[in-house]
């Protein structure tokens, strides 16, 4: 996919849907996932199921990429949060962790490809992935004419908050 976009193969392809329903499979997925390891997972914002105008199948992988993110890097005990709020702007996706959180010399490079973060490292100095979630994840979010950011302190966790018009 990441491939495709940067060749400019991929267009956002909207449709109205009820995000709730949509991303219920997914939901329970990390649920189960988080549930494993013991980790809080809390979603918020999608009391209301009003349709939305979006393109469905990169909304799942931005989900995707950003949650699995977030439980792979939050230990034990932590909590991971995933926020959906309407707003002027577009559609808000925000995930917040209280895991091992990114090194501020970090924070850039984790979006190119295959890149992670320092204190991503395991013990034995390898991450698990290809480096490629985030910088999927950039380019979806560029297609759909929107914004991201990252909030991030080591041993603090990450806020990563997106943006789609």
């Amino acid at each position: 996919d990441l491939a495709a976009i940067e060749a400019g193969y991929v267009t956002v392809t909207r449709e109205s849907c009820a995000i709730k329903q949509v991303l219920a499979e997914l939901l329970l997925s990390f649920k189960k996932v988080a549930s494993e390891k013991s980790i809080s997972f809390v979603v918020k914002g999608l009391e209301q199921n009003e349709p939305y105008n979006i393109d469905i199948k990169r909304l799942k992988q931005i989900v995707q990429n950003l949650v699995q993110n977030a439980l792979q890097y939050t230990p034990q005990g932590g909590a991971v949060t995933l926020s959906f709020v309407r707003s002027k702007k577009g559609l808000e996706i925000v995930v917040q962790d209280t895991g091992v959180g990114i090194a501020v010399e970090d924070q850039a490079r984790i979006f190119a490809k295959f890149e992670r973060g320092k204190s991503m490292l395991g013990t034995t100095g390898r991450a698990a992935g290809t480096g490629l979630g985030l910088a999927l994840v950039q380019q979806i979010i560029a297609l759909h004419g929107g914004t991201l950011s990252l909030e991030s302190a080591v041993g603090q966790g990450t806020t990563v908050r997106c943006v789609l018009q």
